[in-house]
């Protein structure tokens, strides 16, 4: 099982850092307008040739201009840059490392930059396109028309949508703007305006669009729908579903496709709730009928039934009913068997027999369509436990889990292991190493995966004399430690107590694990890998991408066979973080910085999760930048690389809100998964909502994450993880906000 870990943080300050520009005096060259360009050279140079790794901005207007920071390497004695076949207008050697370069006009393309020194010019990298981009064009409006009230949520498709600092309707500015691709917008149409129609204008890196006979928007006073904050439901029906817009007066009816909503309350003008009938698993139009009109087809009146369903999960007395705990793993066997585990925080009533701020380890459990809960046993100690959690699971059959967590009381802390065996689950204190520090938090472990029934393996940290990388091993019914090896390079125990960290591992097959982190040599960071064979670790450092310095860690790992999967990044002599992802395949480790999909940024990469089946497709998911606005991710391997695919980006995902992220994949063939992914709308509250994005033989499909019946004003769910055991068979756990409570929501296809 793969814990998630999130490196958002570390994402945004890459983002801002990579918009920083140094410049040193007295390293100007001036591009002459008909011959070659010189510029002023370091007094030696470089003996290697030069390359580029990242361009910042990769994309400007074709009349050129644009400055542009170009990081990579070789960067002295530099006698031209080169767009193409254009000389840049102007440049700048900032250092042997970075050079700013004015972009000359060109065609609307991409183009290769090149750097060129006394040494050769610069070979061709994934990192040294630019693409010129013309002005903006408008081809469609979806929907054409909207209410005289305003926020409208409107598609716009056309062309040369880079860099687009603003959309007008009419003289007024658009809100809510989001940059779905080159050749989508989504925007809400606002403010208010009287009954006519306006024309639409985009202004990009390009330009202002021209007009055309497909820009004009139309206002009207008639019926009108502008969200369905909840746009999911079983096909059984009896969804209560909010209908905003405008014109709900004299209102007849309300349909769900051909269906009549059972019922429905219409709460004023803008406001309706109808009772979602029946209906077999497909898409429908919500349409509201009055006595003068039907609200119009528009992308915000889609409602989803099925396949997914939303069930509230017990939690275990006294607790039932409180609003304080966390689910932190989740892990399927199968089509009928889960078990997912968290801690209890303290009762809102006050009544916990374990402490005035305890926690307490519980897992839930399902077998068929039955969810059931109970505390975690703990292991016997001297004094008494006032914390416990349950941190990570993972079952490899319906008779066979194992999970990890920790335990603690006034003056100890306690690593637990537990084992299930079908019936019952048995607590464990972890051992550790004979050179275990004999202090009050001796270890902590990360992740836990099994290769078979009754054969786990568990990673982490311990302060040991000599290393800090602890593996725990289940067999015979009872866990062993032992201590990780490191490579070679690797630096001795210093006053820090750590030369290694283990983030996750994962167990691809009877006898053969794999686990990946970092580790520190005496000048930096590397990735490490360890794997577990015929009873016996080995350490290696990670590869990195062709060209990228030796500095790098690993997160993130997943196995099926002996295929495995690992997400990670490396950083550059600037200190950027780039995303890579580095596979084993036919006995061999390989390593290749994050291919994007057209306009991402390959510093602003966040890799979440990774999913690996027996067929040795795997799959990781995570988010990135693209036009400067986040947007879902996957990237395949399969047939020896890897491939990207932008996933579908929710309606009324709120791009001013940088707190959207994609927190889980899972796949249980080559062709059914599941992704999850938290998001802000902008649309009626501002309230949080949860996507789930499938992917079928049909391709990925994306839909808003149904909720359970019992739904508080404000539902805010936060999906945490997901986990497929079969085929069309995927849970996913979280919590929302109840009606007087928070619960928790499973999502079974």
């Amino acid at each position: 099982m793969t814990t998630l870990l999130s490196a958002r943080s570390g994402k945004r300050i890459a983002a801002l850092v990579a918009g920083v520009v140094l410049v040193a005096a007295g390293l100007t060259g001036v591009a002459s307008p008909a011959a070659g360009l010189t510029g002023v050279a370091s007094p030696a140079a470089a003996a290697a040739a030069p390359k580029i790794t990242v361009l910042s901005p990769t994309t400007g207007p074709s009349n050129g201009g644009t400055a542009v920071t170009i990081h990579g390497s070789g960067f002295s004695g530099v006698k031209s840059v080169m767009f193409g076949s254009a000389a840049a207008h102007s440049f700048s050697v900032v250092s042997s490392s970075a050079i700013t370069a004015v972009s000359p006009a060109h065609g609307a393309t991409a183009v290769k930059v090149e750097v060129i020194t006394a040494a050769g010019p610069s070979a061709s990298t994934p990192g040294d396109v630019f693409t010129y981009v013309g002005k903006p064009t408008i081809t469609l409006l979806s929907p054409k028309i909207g209410p005289t009230a305003g926020g409208t949520h409107v598609i716009i498709s056309g062309s040369q949508f880079i860099g687009v600092t603003s959309v007008m309707f009419g003289s007024a500015k658009a809100t809510h703007l989001q940059v779905l691709s080159a050749t989508k917008i989504s925007v809400t149409a606002t403010p208010a305006h009287g009954a006519t129609g306006v024309k639409v204008a985009i202004t990009a890196r390009g330009g202002t669009s021209a007009s055309t006979a497909s820009d004009v928007y139309t206002y009207t006073a008639g019926p009108y729908i502008t969200d369905l904050p909840l746009q999911a439901g079983p096909i059984a029906g009896g969804e209560k579903v909010t209908i905003l817009g405008s014109g709900f007066t004299k209102v007849k009816q309300v349909m769900f496709g051909s269906a009549t909503a059972t019922s429905y309350t219409v709460k004023n003008s803008q406001t309706i709730v109808a009772v979602a009938p029946a209906h077999g698993a497909t898409v429908v139009r919500v349409e509201v009928v009055t006595a003068t009109a039907t609200t119009p087809s528009v992308v915000t009146d889609v409602f989803t039934y099925g396949p997914f369903s939303a069930t509230t999960a017990p939690l275990p007395p006294p607790k039932q009913g409180d609003n304080a705990f966390d689910y932190n793993d989740l892990s399927c066997s199968g089509s009928t068997f889960c078990v997912a585990v968290g801690d209890l925080g303290q009762a809102a009533s006050g009544d916990d027999e374990f402490g005035t701020d305890p926690g307490r380890a519980f897992i839930d459990t399902r077998v068929g369509g039955t969810w059931t809960a109970a505390l975690a046993p703990m292991p016997e100690t001297s004094g008494t436990i006032t914390r416990s959690s349950l941190t990570n699971v993972d079952c490899v059959s319906t008779t066979s889990c194992a999970a990890i967590g920790f335990y603690s009381g006034s003056d100890f802390h306690g690593v637990v292991l537990e084992s299930f065996d079908g019936t019952s689950w048995t607590a464990q204190a972890a051992p550790t190493p004979d050179d275990t520090v004999d202090n009050a938090f001796p270890a902590s472990l990360n992740s836990v995966s099994c290769d078979a029934p009754g054969s786990c393996v568990a990673v982490g940290l311990y302060d040991g004399q000599t290393s800090s990388v602890l593996a725990e091993t289940l067999s015979d019914g009872g866990w062993t430690a032992s201590t990780l090896p490191l490579p070679s390079d690797a630096e001795a125990i210093g006053s820090i107590q750590i030369n290694g960290e283990i983030s996750t591992v994962s167990c691809g097959q009877a006898g053969s694990c794999v686990a990946v982190g970092s580790y520190r040599t005496t000048k930096l960071t590397r990735g490490l890998i360890e794997t577990w064979s015929g009873g016996e670790w080995s350490a290696a450092a990670s590869p990195l991408p062709a060209g990228a310095p030796g500095t790098g860690s690993l997160n993130q790992v997943s196995c099926a066979g002996e295929v495995c999967a690992a997400t990670g990044s490396w950083s550059n002599a600037d200190s950027f973080d780039t995303a890579m992802l580095v596979t084993l395949s036919s006995g061999n480790w390989h390593a290749v910085t994050t291919p994007l999909p057209a306009g991402g940024s390959a510093l602003q990469v966040n890799l979440i999760g990774v999913s690996c089946v027996a067929s040795g497709t795997c799959r990781a998911a995570g988010d990135y930048i693209v036009h400067g606005k986040d947007a879902p991710l996957v990237e395949t391997w399969s047939g020896g690389s890897w491939s990207p695919t932008a996933l579908p980006v929710p309606y009324n995902l709120d791009q001013a809100n940088t707190d959207s992220a994609v927190l889980g994949i899972s796949c249980a063939t080559s062709s059914s998964c599941l992704v999850v992914m938290n998001y802000y709308a902008h649309f009626a509250t501002n309230e949080r909502e949860s996507e789930l994005y499938s992917l079928t033989t049909s391709g990925w499909t994306g839909s808003e994450a149904p909720l359970p019946a019992n739904l508080g004003a404000t539902p805010r769910p936060y999906l945490t993880d997901v986990s497929c055991g079969a085929a069309g068979s995927c849970v996913a756990m979280g919590s929302y906000t109840g009606a007087g409570h928070v619960g928790y929501e499973a999502f079974i296809g």
